[in-house]
Order: C-alpha cells, then structure tokens, then sequence
C-alpha cells in the first residue's frame, strides 16, 4: 500500500484544493453529458455553474443530472418506459447503465492499481464500507458520459425491437461496444496529436494523481465537444 499517497490525500481532503478539483470533474462530467445531449439536438444543462461548497457543488450536480436524464429518456423511447435513472433499479435501461458502470469503474479500479495508487480515501464520495474504493469513484465520473451512456443509447436506439430482457448475448454486445470506445482515436488539443481514448483515460487519472501528490488543483485534459475528421 502507497502510505505516502495515503497521507497526502488525506491532507489534500481539507484544503480548497480538494474542493475545487472536485468541483473540476463534476462541472467536466456535466460538460460530457451536454456534449452528449448535443449530439442529438437536446436542450443542454444550462447552470447557473456556481458553488461555494460542496453541498452547493453536489446539488448543482443533482440539477444536472436531473435534466440529462430527462432528455436521455426521451432519446431512448417511450417504448422503454424510462423515467428516472436508478441505481440497481429494474428497468432495462437502469440495469444496462448498472452493467456498464461497473465495468468502467473496474477499469478505472485497474488503472489506480497499475499506478499503485490506493483508493480507499476519495475526493467527494465517502466509503459506506469497508472494501470500498471512493477514488474511483470519483475519477469514473469523468468518463461515464463518454463511455458508458452513450453505448447504451445507441445500443437501444439501433435495436428494431425493443429488448424484453438482457440476456448474457446483449451484455456481451454492450460490453464489447464499451471496450472499443478504448480503441476510438481522438484529438486531444493539450497535445495537439490525436490519442486512443483508453491512453486519454490513463492520462486522466495520472494527472489527477501527481496534482495531489503536488498540492495542486486537477484541470481535466478536454475532449473535443463536436466530432471531428482529423483523426483516423
């Protein structure tokens, strides 16, 4: 165990460093999810961005999901009859979005555990257990937009008849179309040179690492917000 990383984000925690890092990758995770919704013509999550602690931070984080959930049930059908996102909910679309989730945060898991970076303390999420990892759970925020929501919507969008129940061949699509997500090359502007998404995730969460490893607020590296023809 990485004692030393330990100390260092405990005592990151209690500075306006960890509040304003935290406040990066919600307001980018709400960034992803408008980019989303545009790709579709959606009304986008239009603020108020302000807050002052985390409480606000959170709430504002509510209110935003709140709106992309609601356009998202409208992109993914009436015939779906999904109103609300649910975690371990029965809908089908809730348990997708579970199974996706969880198999980004066990990638994210692995990138932590590559860079033998413990997760036992996060920046904003809490441990209710004991073999909880609130750091990746902080870190999967910014990607799940990107990875995650957008598979399961154009995996039900593209399906001529809706899904009655997942089945072990549709976890098996949905997860195969995540794992090439990893593949897609984009133009990551902070390096002018286009990258795999899989080596954007990893430079993520590097960053986010040595910025508290050096007391210094994490500014997510940014994804082009519109699709573009620059990279193969």
């Amino acid at each position: 165990m990485n004692a030393l990383f330990l100390n260092r984000i405990a005592e990151y925690k209690h500075t306006e460093l960890c509040f304003e890092t935290s406040k990066n990758i919600i307001f980018y995770k709400i960034r992803r999810q408008n980019a989303l919704l545009s790709r579709y013509q959606q009304p986008l999550f239009a603020g108020p961005w302000k807050a002052e602690t985390l409480e606000h931070l959170l709430l504002l984080e509510a209110r935003a999901a709140k709106h992309f959930w609601n356009r998202f049930s409208l992109l993914v059908g009436e015939r779906y009859q999904f109103f609300a996102r649910i975690q371990h909910g029965q809908n089908i679309v809730n348990k997708l979005l579970d199974i996706g989730y969880h198999h980004l945060t066990n990638k994210v898991r692995g990138l932590l555990a590559e860079q033998k970076t413990p997760m036992e303390i996060g920046l904003f999420h809490r441990a209710h257990r004991a073999t909880a990892t609130p750091l990746a759970y902080d870190l999967v925020e910014l990607f799940r937009s990107d990875f995650v929501d957008r598979e399961v919507l154009k995996f039900l969008r593209l399906k001529k008849r809706p899904l009655q129940e997942i089945d072990q061949a549709s976890v098996r699509k949905l997860l195969f179309r995540i794992n090439k997500r990893f593949e897609k090359s984009v133009y990551l502007k902070a390096f002018h040179q286009c990258h795999s998404l899989g080596y954007y995730m990893t430079l993520q969460i590097v960053h986010c690492i040595a910025a508290i490893n050096h007391k210094m607020v994490f500014h997510p590296l940014v994804l082009p917000d519109r699709h573009e023809d620059r990279c193969p």
